[in-house]
């Protein structure tokens, strides 16, 4: 991908960006939480003008923000909490399976990953994203217990679920889904869904990776690190400042331009979930993350029932409907 970008050389003295620094300024800035957005040779502006070259920049950031670095060794203890082992990772964070020795219970205990974790942003990003997921208690949602912080080390405990990501069981069980199943597990992520939006939060990336399952079989929607606080007294009411943050495959129509988000977005993530687990196939594809932004934009996904003509009427109706490229049509 290439981004447009000034020519001119930089000063010799100018300091190297820092590219967890920048991603977490652009995400607070398109999110909301900053009033500029830093001076950048990409051609950004400021006011909040999209210039051309500003999606491939933000996504290559996005990269670069979320690589993961080598791990470091297995702690004995966070906190009070006895490590079992590791349950999972991403760029800024690691989640560790381990035992909470007072409550006699498995937790699961994710933390800033200390070699990510190079930007003061990026601390307050992980805090936010404990502090607004902890607003929430409902059965389709993953319950935070605690937010600390041991010897410098944020972290926050959650409730531990032992049957993995649905993600990781698709992966163990390609093809598509019984439509029955599969409509079960689209209604729980909705209630989840619209339970966060009565709060006036928007996910914003919602996926098969952030949604979790008990070991009693249980759908539970996690990970609200990209999540957004609706603007009270807003005239349009879940209206969130635009961003391209989250992941490509299950982009909204108006994340990938940059817009403003709000409920509908979710509903759109929704149905793209729904889509794939349906079909067994992501509506949209491509070898590069443009081209998939921007046939979510521009390109009608083919209808269901062209891949299997068993998948029920309505359940096309449904999907399509979530999946509508104008936020007021779904």
């Amino acid at each position: 991908m290439a981004a447009d970008r000034n020519t001119s050389e930089p000063a010799a003295d100018t300091p190297t960006p820092d590219p967890v620094d920048r991603a977490a300024a652009i995400d607070d800035y398109f999110g909301g939480f900053a009033a500029e957005l830093p001076a950048s040779e990409s051609g950004l502006a400021g006011d909040g003008v999209r210039l051309p070259g500003s999606l491939d920049l933000l996504l290559l950031l996005r990269q670069a923000a979320t690589t993961a670095p080598p791990l470091a060794a297995m702690p004995a203890t966070i906190g009070r909490y006895r490590v079992i082992g590791l349950a999972g990772r991403g760029g800024f964070s690691v989640v560790w399976e381990a035992f909470d020795p007072v409550l006699r219970r498995r937790v699961a205990v994710k933390c800033c990953s200390p070699d990510a974790l190079v930007s003061p942003a990026v601390r307050r990003r992980f805090r936010r994203e404990a502090e607004l997921a902890s607003r929430l208690v409902h059965p389709h949602i993953v319950t935070i217990h605690e937010v600390g912080d041991d010897d410098g080390l944020d972290f926050m405990t959650a409730e531990f679920c032992g049957g993995g990501s649905l993600a990781a069981w698709l992966g163990r069980h390609p093809g598509p889904v019984a439509p029955l199943v599969a409509a079960r597990i689209a209604r729980a992520i909705a209630l989840a869904a619209e339970h966060a939006h009565e709060a006036g939060l928007v996910h914003r990336d919602i996926k098969p990776a952030n949604m979790m399952v008990t070991s009693k079989g249980v759908l539970k929607l996690m990970d609200f690190g990209l999540v957004r606080i609706a603007h009270e007294g807003s005239e349009t009411g879940l209206t969130m400042a635009g961003t391209i943050m989250g992941t490509v495959n299950y982009f909204s129509p108006e994340q990938g331009r940059g817009q403003k988000c709000d409920g509908r977005t979710d509903i759109y993530a929704l149905g793209v979930v729904f889509y794939e687990l349906l079909t067994g196939r992501l509506p949209f594809t491509a070898g590069d993350a443009t081209s998939v932004i921007y046939q979510h934009i521009h390109v009608a996904p083919k209808p269901p029932r062209e891949f299997d003509a068993t998948i029920p009427d309505p359940w096309q109706t449904v999907v399509l409907r979530l999946m509508a490229k104008a936020v007021e049509d779904r």
